[in-house]
């Protein structure tokens, strides 16, 4: 589910209670409703952890970068 999808399924499910005839006869709507619910409760879980993993992903970047040219560094003297 992105930012294009999402709301568009929010649409639907406030067309389908207000208009339940056009609902096809397979469609089970209260798992459907289940279903967007829990959809609308994770994605604000989503979000925060997939910025805590940029954010993380950032900080190990940073990090690495400089032990490898302090690593470098140590090499250099050694090798000379």
């Amino acid at each position: 589910m992105n930012d294009r999808t999402e709301p568009f399924v929010s649409k639907v499910m406030d067309y389908s209670e207000s208009n339940p005839q056009f609902v096809s006869p397979y469609v089970e709507m209260q798992e459907m409703q289940k279903d967007w619910e829990v959809v609308q409760q994770l994605i604000p879980v989503l979000r925060a952890v997939s910025q805590l993993q940029s954010n993380l992903n950032d900080t190990v970047m940073l990090a690495g970068s400089e032990s490898y040219v302090a690593s470098l560094s140590y090499y250099n003297s050694v090798d000379a």
